[in-house]
């Protein structure tokens, strides 16, 4: 990704050379590195306000509930793993800071649950299919409350930020379903066809 971006940003200033478009790309950048400061302050209080609120959620069981009550479809999709087990745990933890749209909480709960499931694997360098069961978890989760989003909306103006969860959900919703599908079924695919 790393080699893509520097691709990207270099192949713009060769295009603006030799298009002579170098001062509108160098006040795009420059203003461009403004927004993103600008937007980044927006943002944190948002952030910091629904991150407390999560450790808050935490602190008094909240999460503990939501797990428990994922517990029965997570164990359907995790089979081989401990119900009680810590990789279970984290990624009920994760699942449950995805559904209230706290990415931010939900990253250090989704890399400890990724390096403990990395630890059961028996393969080192092939993914389990619980590694990736839970990538495509992580990657396209359900969110009850897209905060991140009403966030971004709210700093921008809109009157009403959360008036996007109907669609947030049914696209979640989908994408979910899709890539468990997947996720299940190509294991499968690819079994039978080495046999």
């Amino acid at each position: 990704m790393n080699s893509l971006l520097v691709f990207l940003a270099v192949s713009s200033f060769v295009f603006a050379i030799f298009s002579g478009n170098m001062n509108e790309v160098s006040s795009a950048a420059v203003s461009g590195c403004a927004d993103a400061v600008t937007l980044v302050l927006r943002l944190c209080g948002g952030l910091c306000l629904w991150s407390g609120i999560m450790r808050l959620c935490d602190k008094c069981g909240i999460c503990a509930f939501v797990s428990r009550l994922l517990s029965p479809i997570l164990k359907l999709i995790f089979p081989s793993l401990s119900k009680n087990g810590e990789a279970m745990n984290l990624i009920s933890m994760n699942v449950s800071a995805n559904l209230l749209g706290l990415g931010n909480a939900a990253t250090p709960l989704g890399i400890a649950a990724m390096k403990k499931l990395s630890e059961l694997n028996p393969k080192k360098s092939i993914a389990s299919d619980d590694m990736v069961a839970f990538a495509v978890i992580n990657s396209s989760s359900i969110q009850l409350l897209p905060t991140t989003l009403a966030t971004l909306r709210a700093s921008y103006g809109c009157e009403n930020p959360m008036n996007v969860l109907p669609a947030v959900l049914i696209t979640s919703i989908l994408s979910l379903l899709v890539g468990l599908i997947f996720a299940k079924i190509i294991p499968l695919y690819i079994g039978r066809k080495k046999q």
